[in-house]
């Protein structure tokens, strides 16, 4: 299986096929109609309808509004015929430019007398007659048709979407059209709904009143033209703008953004069906509204009606013509007309392009594939900034030809592809992200668990192997004291140096498993470069003079004196490198030079060179060279020995100083390796490479297994010349040895009787805390892990006062044959007062013994 497959990855195909699916699906919604997304494209339109609403608006009509005080003053509805009629001849006295009718009377007027004495003739056979009753008013449809045909009044007819004509047809005269009627393909009506005869026959003109909702039941356009029987019939307000500008005929026009209706110099822009958008220019009910009731009882000013489109509605709810717009929740059907007619009059209204769902269509598919091509082949950041691009130019788009031209692109379905795609995808992506996190985080808990793992393997193995190392070289030390001939010194000699040298390699495997896990933490002291120098150059003098070679130091002038750094790992690079040049180099010299490099305010890059005049590095084999257990050949190993790690630890640690480390060499002829490190700068003193007046120039002795580069180079070991101990005289103290070891504790017995001191041993913890009560001693060396009790515990109770020794403050060194990193912490931590790594270097437990005894006289 992959590692996609492991992590289960969304690949950059699986990521574009979602977002094609996505647009898909969006494409298909929005052919179909699908109401939450036409809803969502409706209150789009109405926001921006809000935002371009004026403050104010001059309206050329005015609704006479039959509304609920009308109603209850009047009568309820249906009114008799000759109260329309005088309320429409009330309208006419005050010269109106136009009035319209927006109220249908399709049965006849059941308290006309006309109509009352035809139902005694069909249901009784009786003759009714009627005295004083002016001529004319004996029918009240007929009446009211009068009054119609003297102030030329246009009426109302309607197209019921689901029925079918099933009485007589009324007399309807079709529309002219000419210019581009294919332009247009109005709806098709079935049936017609007319007045009575005696009304539509008094009617100057008639005009359909069907309103067109959206599906989420929001009034946002009206439809201009009908078609029916192979005519087309004007709604109401075109009837109207007809009458006012003297237009018999309508003709059909085409711009970039769709059909036109031509009125001589009146334009109506229409979309392909005929339908008009409504444009709102004011929040609420902009048209001018007078009260039915007014008019009747004369209670109005005729000047408000004069010179105006007048339209005769009802925004009473029981009739049933009230809808919901971007505006107001309640409009009425007339004052719908008179938005229309005024956008009309003055030029301004909202387009609808004929090539909108062709747009709708391409930028859905355009933009979502963008939107998958995104997050398919960038970062989900960046993807997340290309889609806030993308959206961002569709608004701009959408809503700069709103407000500038008037034309209503449909950019919400757009945007909502986008958004929505854009939301599935990246919570696809984060998924993904969780998904590879947890894997990360298992497979980092993995190797953190397998380095804690190796680290104890480590710690253990070193306990366990230093632990017969320290007895083999402790006694060897004790043998080559004694009396041994020429032939048993040269053995005992043979056994030390196989022993150093595996202390050595597993010192190097230390080393190198605490850098590779990113355990070593270098240190920052001031340090006198040359004193660390010179150390380093002297451990290999005695080595350097027995092969008859020169050893030499030259430290360049401008060379800092002190520098602050890690002296440590220094020292151990410089070891490594030189010891290096040493083994390889039969005839010649060695040298050391070190050199200013570069230089800031701050700090120092110092160049360390180790050149020998040695067999040289073969040029394929400079790099491998480098990394752990490796040499320039099999051959190398055999001849002059080492693991192949001394190089590999010099270049993590020069890296870890902030240096690197490298190699020139020509096959033969010798070889150059060299090294940078950064040092901070200190206030001592730049010079020529001398020290300053009062040092000795000498190495510091340091204590044993306390830093990676601890004991090891501190100081030249002891060669056939200074082996073995010399007995000291008898010292006036008593040390505890506490070590689970046997063979440890007799040897340690030995080598503090021949240092001069009287000691007792003891197994563990437990009983050395009970020892110390019974008997005063001037120091205990601990070995930190014993069982009952680890020498961590014994040292805390002792230095908790809990022990029973007389003297909480007894000096207590450390003892362990675990030299991995932060064991010297642990044993500070546990109150401990020194730390030796087994195998005991004996001069230096001398040494720690003189320090840490008080002194008696």
């Amino acid at each position: 299986m992959s590692a996609a497959g492991r992590t289960g990855e969304t690949p950059s195909r699986a990521v574009l096929a979602a977002g094609c699916l996505l647009t898909g699906l969006a494409l298909l919604l929005r052919l179909a109609g699908w109401a939450p997304w036409a809803g969502f494209d409706g209150a789009i339109f109405d926001q921006l309808v809000r935002m371009r609403l004026a403050a104010r608006a001059e309206s050329q009509v005015v609704v006479v509004d039959i509304d609920e005080n009308t109603l209850s003053a009047a009568g309820q509805w249906p009114w008799p015929r000759y109260r329309v009629a005088a309320l429409v001849k009330a309208i006419a006295s005050a010269k109106p430019r136009a009035i319209g009718l927006d109220i249908l009377f399709p049965e006849p007027d059941r308290t006309s007398l006309s109509t009352l004495r035809e139902s005694f003739r069909r249901e009784f056979g009786l003759e009714l007659g009627f005295s004083g009753v002016p001529p004319g008013m004996e029918d009240n449809d007929g009446y009211l048709g009068a009054v119609l045909a003297a102030s030329g009044t246009i009426g109302s007819i309607y197209f019921p979407p689901d029925l079918r004509d099933t009485g007589p047809r009324c007399p309807l005269a079709p529309l002219a059209i000419s210019g581009a009627r294919p332009a247009i393909v109005p709806p098709e009506g079935k049936s017609v709904l007319c007045n009575t005869f005696p009304v539509h026959s008094g009617l100057a003109g008639h005009g359909f009143i069907n309103a067109v909702t959206d599906p989420d039941g929001r009034l946002r356009r009206q439809p201009m033209l009908y078609a029916y029987e192979g005519g087309w019939y004007p709604s109401l307000s075109l009837a109207l703008l007809m009458r006012i500008t003297g237009a018999d005929a309508v003709e059909v026009g085409t711009d970039a953004f769709g059909p036109v209706l031509k009125l001589g110099r009146l334009a109506v822009p229409v979309d392909r069906q005929g339908v008009a958008l409504l444009r709102f220019r004011v929040a609420g009910h902009a048209q001018r509204r007078v009260s039915a009731l007014d008019i009747l009882r004369e209670d109005y000013s005729p000047q408000d009606l004069a010179g105006r489109i007048v339209l005769v509605g009802s925004s009473a709810v029981g009739l049933g013509d009230l809808h919901r717009t971007a505006v107001a929740p309640d409009l009425s059907g007339a004052e719908a007309h008179a938005v229309l007619i005024d956008g009309a009059l003055g030029g301004v209204n909202y387009r609808e392009p004929p090539w909108q769902e062709v747009f709708v269509s391409g930028t859905i598919l355009a933009s979502g594939l963008a939107t998958a091509l995104l997050f398919a082949r960038l970062p989900a950041l960046q993807a997340t900034y290309g889609v806030v691009a993308l959206v961002s130019a569709l608004v701009g788009l959408g809503v700069g030809m709103f407000t500038g031209a008037g034309v209503a692109l449909d950019f919400a379905s757009p945007v909502l592809t986008v958004v929505v795609e854009a939301g599935v995808l990246s919570f696809l992506l984060y998924r993904r992200q969780e998904r590879i996190a947890a894997v990360s985080r298992r497979a980092r808990e993995a190797a953190e668990a397998a380095s804690r793992a190796k680290s104890e393997f480590l710690a253990r193995m070193s306990h366990e192997i230093r632990t017969p190392l320290h007895g083999m070289l402790s006694a060897v030390e004790l043998l080559l004291h004694g009396g041994l001939d020429a032939g048993q010194r040269e053995y005992a000699e043979i056994i030390r140096g196989s022993g150093r040298t595996l202390l050595a390699m597993l010192d190097d495997i230390l080393d190198l498993s605490k850098i590779e896990a990113g355990k070593l933490e270098l240190g920052s002291t001031e340090f006198e470069l040359r004193e660390v120098v010179d150390a380093a150059v002297g451990l290999f003098r005695a080595q350097a003079l027995s092969r008859n070679l020169a050893l030499r130091c030259d430290v360049e002038p401008g060379v800092p004196y002190r520098v602050k750094g890690d002296p440590g790992a220094l020292r151990q690079v410089l070891a490594n490198l030189i010891g290096n040049a040493v083994k390889f180099t039969a005839r010649g010299e060695v040298a050391l030079e070190v050199s200013l490099d570069q230089e800031t305010p701050e700090a120092t890059t110092l160049r360390f060179t180790v050149s020998d005049t040695g067999i040289g590095i073969p040029a394929d084999c400079r790099d491998r060279i480098f990394s752990p257990f490796e040499q320039a050949d099999g051959s190398t190993t055999r001849k002059y020995g080492g693991t192949g790690l001394g190089l590999a630890i010099s270049r993590k640690l020069a890296t870890l100083m902030g240096g690197e480390c490298g190699v020139d060499s020509t096959d033969g002829e010798g070889s150059r390796f060299w090294f940078t490190a950064v040092f901070g700068k200190t206030h001592g003193i730049r010079g020529n490479g001398q020290a300053p007046s009062g040092s000795t120039g000498a190495a510091v002795p340091a204590g044993q297994g306390g830093h990676l580069a601890g004991a090891r180079g501190l100081a030249p070991k002891p060669g056939p010349a200074t082996s073995g101990i010399s007995p000291t005289p008898r010292r006036p103290y008593r040390i505890l040895v506490a070590d689970d070891s046997p063979v440890n504790r007799k040897l340690l017995l030995a080598i503090l009787e021949r240092l001069g001191y009287a000691a007792d041993a003891v197994g563990d913890g437990r009983v050395c805390l009970r020892v110390l009560g019974e008997r005063r001693y001037d120091l205990v060396l601990m070995d930190c892990l014993m069982p009952e009790m680890d020498g961590y515990e014994a040292t805390r109770l002792i230095r908790a006062g809990k022990s029973g020794a007389p003297d909480p403050a007894i000096p207590v060194i450390a003892l362990t044959a675990s030299a991995v990193a932060g064991d010297q912490e642990k044993c500070i931590l546990a109150g401990m007062d020194g730390y030796l790594a087994k195998p005991v270097d004996i001069e230096l437990l001398g040494q720690m013994l003189e320090s840490r005894l008080p002194a008696r006289i």
